[in-house]
């Protein structure tokens, strides 16, 4: 598990606030539970959205949607990251950016705000699309939040990497990769974000 602790005077806890941009939000899978049914004739068993999308919400326990911090550690580092064949000197700038950037497991769970009432959100939309697993076609449906924001706490080893390249590596990602299912790094139209220095 990451270390939450301050430990040297490079590193510094900074908070960022992510805003959603773009029409399309993002979609929730939460990975620790099913969320599809068979549209076969085989099956007897009747699949209801509302429960399938409920299945994969990322929710709290007072009912509030968030995301993880590490998503967004993900879409920086992470396949079609926004640091991506980028350098830092002599060195790549995802590998920086991944000693740089540290979880902190205490503030991982991201409560998502509504951008208009400043509120948690507790509703969303369902998407739902056809897809093929396992050789068989499925229909799927998940989450969809938009218009949404919320507060993400990294430690940050500033002698790797300045506060302000992260910023920079975060908003790029947010054009390039995104964050969640079916993001632009997966060839996907949701997960549009941009970030700005809440506080350091």
């Amino acid at each position: 598990m990451a270390n939450s602790k301050i430990e040297s005077k490079t590193e510094k806890r900074v908070t960022f606030r992510i805003y959603s941009v773009g029409n399309s939000g993002i979609l929730m899978n939460n990975p620790e539970k099913c969320i599809t049914g068979t549209t076969g004739t085989t099956t007897k068993k009747q699949y209801v959205p509302e429960d399938e999308a409920e299945k994969v919400a990322y929710r709290t326990d007072k009912g509030q949607l968030y995301l993880r911090s590490d998503m967004f550690r993900a879409s920086i580092i992470g396949k079609g990251g926004g640091a991506k064949g980028r350098k830092i000197g002599k060195f790549s700038a995802a590998s920086r950016a991944a000693a740089a950037i540290r979880i902190i497991p205490e503030n991982m769970n991201c409560v998502l705000y509504d951008q208009k009432k400043r509120t948690p959100i507790t509703t969303y939309e369902i998407y739902s699309k056809p897809v093929v697993r396992n050789k068989a076609r499925v229909m799927s449906w998940r989450p969809n939040i938009k218009d949404w924001y919320c507060d993400v706490t990294y430690i940050i080893d500033t002698e790797i990497m300045s506060v302000e390249m992260v910023l920079e590596l975060l908003n790029i990602s947010g054009r390039v990769s995104g964050v969640a299912d079916f993001r632009f790094s997966t060839f996907g139209w949701f997960g549009g974000y941009r970030a700005e220095i809440l506080k350091s």
